[in-house]
């Protein structure tokens, strides 16, 4: 049995008739389908506060990685966001703290920019999460309430 390869190339056409057209390959669109879209989060650096101060969170610099290498940024890509408190830690005995307990609070959870607060010393631990189009990233990363 002998197996035959065929390749299409795929071009664009702009122009028109009356001003001339150029044709280029989409090459985008082939690395893009080749290695599909990433939604990278990007967090903020870690954060050391005070009981009851308010920290900025800010996952702006997040967005999409393509195929080609290219980066598009949060607006460009519509990236949506989900901020979490996964944990909170004890520091000096290493257990895990319950969440009700300490105050925390993350105020406009579901945008780039939020605010977290606790009125319990621990190590905690929040991940940002942003989607687009079916694609989901994730990092995670900790404010230390001293």
């Amino acid at each position: 049995m002998v197996l035959k390869s065929r390749f299409v190339l795929l071009t664009v056409v702009t122009g028109s008739l009356a001003t001339g057209c150029t044709i280029e390959p989409i090459t985008d669109l082939f690395l893009n389908l080749a290695i599909p879209p990433q939604a990278i989060a990007i967090p903020p650096a870690p954060e050391i506060i005070n009981p009851g101060q308010v920290v900025f969170l800010d996952g702006a610099q997040s967005g999409v990685l393509l195929g080609g290498g290219d980066f598009l940024d949060a607006v460009e890509s519509g990236l949506s966001f989900t901020w979490t408190i996964l944990s909170a830690t004890d520091r000096a005995t290493g257990q895990p703290i319950d969440l009700g307990t300490t105050g925390a609070a993350l105020m406009n959870a579901n945008s780039s920019q939020a605010t977290f607060s606790a009125n319990t010393s621990a190590d905690y631990l929040i991940e940002l999460k942003v989607t687009t189009a079916g694609r989901t990233g994730m990092m995670t990363f900790i404010v230390r309430v001293i």
